[in-house]
C-alpha cells in the first residue's frame, strides 16, 4: 500500500507521535519517534542534550539520526521533532526522500494537549510567557519550512484511517 517513508511534521503537541503510531500499525510499516530514537543514542533525554550539550549540538544529532534512519529503513513512518524541518536542510531531505506531511490543528488544540506537558525543551524557556503566546511565535518562525511539505492536515481530530484517503 504505503511504498515510502512518510514524515509528520509539525509543532510539539501536533499529534505526529500518536498519529504515527496509529498510522504504522494500520498500513503495518515500523514506526520511529526522531527524539526517542536520539535518545537512545545519547542515553540521554531530550531536555538533558539541551541542558547539557546545548541546541546546536543536539540539532546536529537529530540531523545525523534522522539521516541514518533515512539511509537504512525502507519505507517507515517517521514523527520528526517540532524544530527538525527548520535546521541542517532536513527538509529539503524529507521532501526529496518521502511524503512529508505537515499537521496543523489549531493553536488551541495544541495549548490543551500540552498544558499539562511542558516537558519540551523550547517551551520551558521563558515560564513567564503563557503558552499559547509562546506557540504562536513558533509557528510563525517554523510555518516557511512546515508549509513546504506535500501535505497539510488542519483537521484537529485527524485519524489514520482518514489520513491514508488523503495521501497522493
Amino acid at each position: 500500500m504505503i511504498q515510502q517513508k512518510i514524515f509528520l511534521i509539525g509543532l510539539p503537541g501536533a499529534g505526529k507521535t500518536t498519529l504515527g503510531r496509529s498510522l504504522a500499525t494500520l498500513v503495518s510499516l515500523p514506526f520511529y519517534d526522531l527524539d526517542k530514537q536520539i535518545e537512545k543514542v545519547e542515553g540521554l533525554s531530550v531536555s538533558e542534550i539541551f541542558t547539557s550539550k546545548g541546541e546546536t549540538y543536539f540539532r546536529a544529532k537529530e540531523a545525523e539520526v534522522l539521516r541514518s534512519l533515512i539511509d537504512s529503513a525502507d519505507p517507515v513512518i517517521l514523527s520528526t521533532g517540532g524544530g527538525t524541518p527548520c535546521f541542517h536542510e532536513n527538509m529539503d531531505l524529507m521532501c526529496i526522500t518521502g511524503l512529508t506531511v505537515f499537521l496543523d490543528p489549531s493553536l488551541e488544540i495544541i495549548e490543551r494537549r500540552l498544558a499539562s506537558n511542558r516537558n519540551r525543551p523550547l517551551l520551558q524557556a521563558e515560564p513567564e510567557i503563557p503558552l499559547l503566546e509562546k506557540l504562536t511565535r513558533l509557528k510563525q518562525e517554523r510555518l516557511s519550512y512546515y508549509t513546504r511539505a506535500s501535505l497539510r492536515i488542519t483537521d484537529d481530530q485527524i485519524t489514520a484511517e482518514r489520513l491514508i484517503q488523503l495521501l497522493p
